[in-house]
């Protein structure tokens, strides 16, 4: 069957096993997991903190959404809607240059302590100045280490003020800085108890939660089990089920054969080889989640042949896009030439995209940069489907005008190390963005503060491939962009950026991910997004 869809202590090893096992129990016929018990198989390779300042990974992105509250909620069913979060109410003023948020009265961190407004702008304050991953969700909207503490302010307990310096858009701004981890509510006295040499409490947070959410921290073990327990004084809404296991099932094959056991109730990582036996199986449902993820290949300009930009629009041309669509990404991933994902305000249409598998095309671009009989450059890639496949059709493609290229498959952990420090020629990589908004992508690959090694701006993507967007006067079009009220000229202002990153980016876009989602039938009320899973309102029947 398919259905389409757009703890504050750490246990001991031995003490999280025989939880696990407990909730893993089994009977001989298919198994079925505790009713008060979600059990999900996922890939658990790529972890490095829980600390909401410095996740930068898709799985403990989503899992600390379910830990801790921000400020705004994306709405369950529609995540370009607003609603209410830590913060009740919020107000704007006309010249869009002030913020009030009402805090939500009577709500208790896990210590017992009061959630106060004090809590939100520490909470903003130390995001800002640890300067981690997520620090650039606020400092792209003009908040630094200078001014943040005057900027973000607790008039009482239960109001904050946030000003800016710049007129910006509203919504977006709305949603692209207090919707996720960097508007986390933080226990300030809790995480500044466990403060160690100036650290903000990143050390203790790196492996356990402080905040109020649905759910909080019981145990994590890298390449094992994470383990969440419900929060039994949630504010939003009755949370039915206890206890959330994620198991590290890092194979889909794997997992389909857990799910078909009854072993886990939740499979996250299926491939399409696994549909037909999931479709053929009444007891079990597969969901087909269009993301606003990508599957990409970077080209480093910090390598003087790729620096070239015929080098780099040839590959564009290495690509052929609609037969891995129907072939090897079916129902996987659909071609995708821009940076905006199809369904985000402000993507141009899929008939403005203009590359194909042409490899004439591609062979006279080399030539004319001056490598008629082509070069060698290493690609490297992830180890899991689909980027061995990817991989090997482009290896192919290239080898025929000259280019050789040798894949380099690693650990996704070392991938990603390889990126964000420039240590590549070439890569296939991908990228999830968190709001149905242009901005979301380009905020971060077609935007590049400061292109300087010693910058180290390692969560923009543009960075990481060294690409000078100033000199094409991107970051001031996207900074534009970005305090434009008037919508049809936001979107008139994303679809030129997109014209001039289709012909200079050194990122060949591929494929927009579909995000395939198996779970058994018992399983109900889990809203699943193209940004996050709420696991407060699932149930089991």
């Amino acid at each position: 069957m398919r259905t389409s869809d757009c703890g504050r202590t750490v246990l001991s090893a031995g003490l999280a096993a025989g939880l696990l096992a407990t909730a893993l129990a089994s009977t001989p016929a298919p198994a079925k997991t505790p009713k008060d018990t979600l059990v999900l198989g996922w890939t658990l390779a790529i972890y490095r903190t829980l600390d909401p300042a410095d996740i930068g990974e898709t799985f403990v992105d989503e899992m600390m959404n379910n830990v801790c509250d921000p400020l705004v909620f994306q709405d369950y069913e529609n995540p370009a809607k607003l609603a209410p979060g830590i913060a009740e109410s919020w107000s704007v003023t006309d010249d869009a240059l002030t913020y009030t948020f009402k805090i939500r009265q009577g709500l208790k961190f896990p210590s017992g302590n009061p959630v106060t407004a004090h809590d939100a702008a520490w909470s903003i304050q130390r995001n800002v100045k640890l300067n981690l991953n997520s620090a650039v969700m606020h400092k792209e909207w003009g908040f630094t280490d200078e001014n943040v503490v005057e900027s973000v302010t607790a008039s009482d307990d239960h109001t904050l003020v946030v000003k800016v310096t710049e007129p910006f858009a509203p919504p977006l701004f709305l949603a692209q800085v207090f919707t996720g981890r960097a508007a986390f509510v933080l226990d300030r006295k809790e995480v500044m108890a466990h403060e160690k040499d100036g650290d903000w409490g990143n050390g203790w947070l790196s492996k356990t939660s402080a905040c109020v959410g649905p759910y909080r921290v019981r145990t994590w073990k890298a390449n094992d089990v994470f383990i969440l327990e419900r929060n039994d004084d949630y504010w939003r809404n009755e949370v039915k089920i206890k206890r959330i296991v994620v198991r590290h099932v890092p194979e889909g094959g794997a997992q389909r054969l857990l799910l078909e056991k009854g072993d886990i109730d939740i499979a996250r990582n299926i491939t399409s080889s696994d549909f037909a036996a999931i479709e053929r199986n009444p007891d079990l449902v597969l969901f087909n989640n269009p993301m606003h993820s990508y599957w990409y290949i970077g080209l480093c300009t910090c390598d003087e042949v790729l620096q070239s930009r015929d080098i780099r629009e040839a590959f564009k041309w290495l690509v052929d896009y609609k037969k891995l669509e129907s072939t090897v990404m079916r129902n996987v991933g659909v071609a995708r030439q821009s940076v905006v994902p199809i369904g985000a305000f402000g993507a141009i249409p899929v008939d403005d995209e203009p590359y194909r598998l042409d490899l004439d095309k591609a062979r006279e671009l080399i030539a004319r940069a001056g490598h008629p009989d082509g070069f060698k450059k290493k690609l490297i890639i992830d180890q899991v489907f689909p980027f061995p496949e990817i991989a090997q059709h482009v290896q192919a493609n290239a080898a025929k005008i000259g280019i050789e290229l040798e894949i380099q498959p690693m650990a996704a952990a070392q991938l990603y190390g390889q990126f964000r420090s420039r240590d590549f020629e070439s890569g296939i990589f991908a990228w999830t963005t968190n709001v149905p908004d242009a901005h979301g992508m380009v905020s971060r690959h077609v935007f590049n503060p400061d292109n300087r090694d010693e910058f180290k701006g390692t969560m923009f993507p543009a960075w990481r491939v060294g690409w000078d967007v100033a000199a094409l006067g991107l970051n001031d079009k996207v900074l534009a962009a970005k305090m434009e009220t008037d919508t049809e000229k936001r979107r008139r202002m994303y679809h030129e950026i997109q014209r001039v990153q289709l012909a200079e980016s050194p990122f060949v876009y591929m494929f927009q991910k579909i995000e395939n989602i198996a779970m058994r039938k018992e399983v109900k009320g889990l809203p699943i997004t193209a940004f996050k899973k709420f696991y407060a309102k699932a149930y089991k029947e």
